[in-house]
């Protein structure tokens, strides 16, 4: 009797030494993105009327409000441009063979940036010809510099002179010890018969489905949170959280006001968000708020911005 309680107590108690252990290691991983700022902006970069002008009035607000990382969706540079001098790449981080022209939008804005005195690194991927000039591409800038940098297709059709063809670029970063993904993404729509977003989203979770950690997908979704049974809740159906839904603050979230590209066809549609910041995991989300609307921060794209603090 006596070896059976004394083996009795020391199964409680390495049961208990488990379970302080894992409460501890979910704390920290609850813990470890707290404070992180972070912003998804569709930057209908260069084709956007007055562009010079939002584009400096955007690095101001950036330069001002301090966030960790920033994904930014249509990304643009003129196919035709020449390559820019290596002497201004500073801070890039490649995820292979990019070749970086020089009105690209994300290295400018890295540039501009840095004259204010803010250092961040960046990346940036192409996708494919956009209103036949524009190298259109997704890019991530971010505060710490990135351990790793992936992109890949997630459309059917990888051909870069074919419109629909969609990407994702991811960087990885140390937050507080805890290795956290984040990625950028320009999503195709629901009803799309050749490149539609359930093939896109299956496509992206098959390729991040390695990776245990915590990871954010941040962008422009093209699927509205107002839409029933279609792409946003198949987001939340995956398992994947939408921080606005988590928010303690929060305005009404509205990233789409009037007519834009790609939704013209349907006019019932003139107020939608369709620009999220998810996550794989519960967090604390402090607030979320769209930005660039006019009343936060100026007009600069098509699309409002989304910033929110974990």
């Amino acid at each position: 009797m006596k070896q059976i309680k004394k083996f009795s107590i020391l199964l409680l108690t390495a049961l208990l030494i488990l379970t302080l252990f894992g409460c501890a290691s979910t704390a920290t991983s609850s813990n470890a993105v707290s404070g992180v700022k972070l912003l998804t902006l569709n930057t209908h970069s260069i084709v956007e009327p007055n562009y010079e002008e939002k584009l400096e009035k955007f690095v101001d607000y950036i330069a001002e409000n301090d966030f960790d990382v920033i994904a930014l969706q249509e990304v643009n540079q003129t196919n035709a441009a020449p390559a820019a001098d290596e002497s201004r790449l500073v801070g890039f981080v490649s995820d292979g063979n990019t070749v970086i022209k020089e009105d690209n939008h994300i290295m400018r804005i890295a540039e501009m940036l840095r004259q204010r005195g803010v250092d961040y690194y960046w990346t940036w991927t192409p996708i494919k010809l956009g209103y036949d000039k524009y190298d259109e591409g997704v890019g991530i800038l971010c505060k710490e510099k990135p351990l790793d940098v992936e992109s890949f297709y997630i459309s059917h059709n990888s051909d870069f002179s074919n419109w629909q063809a969609r990407k994702v670029i991811g960087v990885t970063l140390n937050i507080n010890g805890e290795k956290v993904r984040f990625y950028s993404t320009h999503f195709g729509w629901w009803s799309d018969p050749e490149e539609d977003f359930q093939y896109q989203y299956a496509q992206f979770l098959e390729r991040t489905k390695d990776f245990d950690g915590r990871m954010f997908l941040m962008g422009d979704f093209n699927n509205p949170a107002e839409m029933d049974a279609q792409g946003y809740d198949m987001v939340l159906d995956s398992g994947w959280k939408d921080t606005y839904v988590m928010a303690s603050e929060k305005d009404e979230g509205l990233t789409v006001v009037g007519e834009i590209d790609g939704w013209r066809d349907d006019p019932s549609l003139t107020s939608m968000r369709i620009d999220f910041i998810m996550t794989n995991m519960e967090c604390p989300v402090k607030s979320s708020y769209v930005v660039f609307n006019g009343d936060n921060g100026p007009v600069v794209s098509d699309h409002f911005g989304v910033e929110v603090e974990l």
